[in-house]
């Protein structure tokens, strides 16, 4: 047993050497990981500019259009979509937002200001009648107690189109 501890504790300079190497390269490997980790999001932001050049029409909404009033319909090549909103839009207050339209196949809503990272404020509308969509929302608190948004809404339809309707709204 002695000579089993003897021998481990002999190759113990040569593993210190070893680490000592390793951690000279440090620098290095943490460049090389910072490199393919902005590469990776360089890509990724690629990526969401081809979705977006995906879109068969995108559109905004009518000026005549009130947010947090009254149905607002938007006519896209013959087809007619409605937008309403249920509830006081109001930042860390839940309402409701119902997408009417008839071939509607997904549909999603996201928040943002311009000029101004919010975060992701992404809400998936789901199915609640033959042609009805809805979604629940709660806006964050804009730090610079801006009250200008943009919603986007992306509706892809039956038979692989998309749409993207921009619909800027200011909260109370």
């Amino acid at each position: 047993m002695e000579k089993w501890r003897a021998g481990c504790c002999r190759h113990q300079p040569v593993l210190e050497e070893n680490l000592k190497n390793i951690w000279r390269y440090w620098p290095w490997l943490f460049l090389i990981l910072l490199s393919i980790g902005g590469y990776s999001i360089a890509l990724f932001q690629q990526q969401s500019q081809r979705d977006d050049i995906a879109y068969r029409v995108k559109d905004r909404v009518p000026v005549s259009c009130d947010f947090d009033s009254n149905p607002c319909e938007i006519e896209i090549d013959g087809q007619i979509f409605s937008i309403s909103v249920y509830g006081s839009v109001t930042p860390l207050k839940r309402f409701k937002i119902i997408l009417e339209g008839d071939s509607v196949e997904n549909a999603m809503v996201s928040f943002s200001m311009i000029d101004m990272d919010m975060g992701i404020n992404r809400f998936v509308f789901k199915q609640t009648a033959a042609k009805l969509w809805e979604t629940p929302v709660v806006l964050p608190v804009c730090s610079a107690r801006r009250k200008d948004w943009l919603a986007e809404f992306t509706i892809d339809l039956v038979g692989a189109g998309k749409i993207k309707i921009d619909y800027p709204f200011n909260t109370q």
